[in-house]
């Protein structure tokens, strides 16, 4: 995601790490952050020069970099949902890379769908504990973090017998739900995957 904000900004689309009150129009992908500059005031003029731009870029990219770069839009993906679940229970969001940073291979195997489901799922123990411990924040995330390795394993255990239809313990985006613009256009013109990116996890096969 960071070298995907550093074309962007080469190219003189947006500034990343915007804070508010900074010029410009501001967009986030929790917990990262950028603002479009101030003469890109038409969405549309905005839309054709993120195209031009990932469009061009893309031609540079080979297999393993557009995995790597879906690798890195899920990854961030899953944190924008964890910060949104943590914060609704007010639960400390600081540690969402710290929580699934410590998650092992059988997290990574995941599709992001799947990915959504745990996280939810978890998150419910971990606002249990939470309360049940007076907001200690440190139990909560110790809680989460067991949670989410005996889910995914779980998970994991029944997809291996082949027990699970590909869209089952998926959690798909409302249908008014809507990725920032330039998440959007990077899914149109680099990541040309369709439902693999909710349905499945990365993969050269996919890209």
């Amino acid at each position: 995601m960071k070298q995907l904000l550093a074309c962007l900004e080469q190219a003189g689309v947006l500034v990343a790490s915007g804070l508010p009150g900074d010029g410009g129009r501001r967009s986030l992908y929790e917990p990262v952050r950028w603002i479009y500059l101030d003469h890109w005031d038409v969405r549309d003029d905005l839309e054709a020069m993120l195209s031009h731009v990932l469009g061009a870029w893309r031609r540079t990219l080979d297999a393993e970099a557009r995995l790597w770069l879906w690798r890195q839009i899920a990854d961030r993906e899953a944190a924008a949902y964890l910060t949104v679940l943590l914060r609704r229970h007010r639960i400390g969001v600081r540690h969402v890379d710290a929580i699934l940073s410590q998650q092992d291979g059988d997290w990574a195997s995941l599709s992001l769908g799947r990915k959504r489901y745990v996280l939810w799922s978890s998150v419910r123990g971990a606002a249990s504990e939470f309360l049940s411990s007076d907001g200690n924040d440190q139990a909560a995330i110790h809680a989460l973090c067991k949670e989410i390795r005996s889910r995914t394993r779980w998970l994991i255990a029944r997809e291996s017998a082949g027990q699970l239809r590909r869209n089952e313990f998926c959690f798909l985006p409302d249908v008014s739900w809507r990725r920032p613009l330039m998440v959007e256009v990077a899914m149109e013109s680099i990541l040309t995957i369709g439902a693999n990116y909710w349905l499945a996890p990365p993969s050269l096969a996919s890209v």
